[in-house]
């Protein structure tokens, strides 16, 4: 058994929403886009942003289609399942919790000099990429609710891009606010609050 239709449909309603709510509510806050990627971003750091605006996507046809060999659950355990959603939904608080945090501060991209300081409120005192840790959670709740071989492949690569994403921003950060950064990574942990 698959996770129901209307439930990967109501995750990628709660995905996009969140996402337009933010975009649109930074340009407001900071006077500018924060589509910071689409004129600085590489096209690697391109083609996982788009990777990740069609994610919902692919899990709605993998919910609808199960049947096909791509999408075909390789294993039906209710428990693991039960703990995909709850990463999905748990995701999707961070997601908004963060992003909703960052107000101004919010882009897509890394341009430090867009960026009006270090955000330390919110989920921001405990972790350093909240946003990037519901990402996580979004891949991996995906897997458990669909344990098939596309998400099997996908998602490991998903999260090593994600990680990589991380360190990248935060050599960035360091390099743009110094000591102040340096001292905000030797007191929060990158996804995990106290553990990594």
């Amino acid at each position: 058994m698959s996770i129901p239709l209307p439930a990967a449909i109501g995750f990628a309603v709660g995905f996009y929403s969140i996402t337009l709510y933010a975009v649109t509510r930074g340009r407001r806050l900071a006077g500018r886009s924060p589509l910071v990627i689409l004129r600085s971003g590489t096209a690697e750091e391109k083609i996982s942003v788009v990777l990740l605006a069609i994610f919902p996507v692919v899990f709605i046809l993998a919910a609808r289609r199960p049947e096909v060999a791509l999408v075909r659950p390789l294993f039906d355990l209710p428990a693991l399942r039960g703990v995909g959603v709850l990463a999905l939904t748990g995701g999707l608080w961070l997601h908004f919790t963060a992003l909703r945090t960052l107000g101004a501060a919010f882009q897509i991209g890394i341009d430090t000099s867009q960026t009006p300081g270090i955000v330390t409120a919110g989920p921001y005192r405990y972790i350093r990429h909240p946003v990037y840790a519901a990402f996580i959670a979004y891949f991996l709740g995906a897997w458990l609710v669909l344990p098939c071989p596309l998400f099997s492949v996908a998602v490991p690569f998903a999260v090593f891009r994600i990680v990589l994403q991380a360190f990248h921003e935060e050599a960035a950060l360091s390099a743009a606010f110094g000591r102040a950064y340096t001292e905000y990574m030797r007191t929060t942990t990158r996804f995990i609050p106290g553990v990594f």
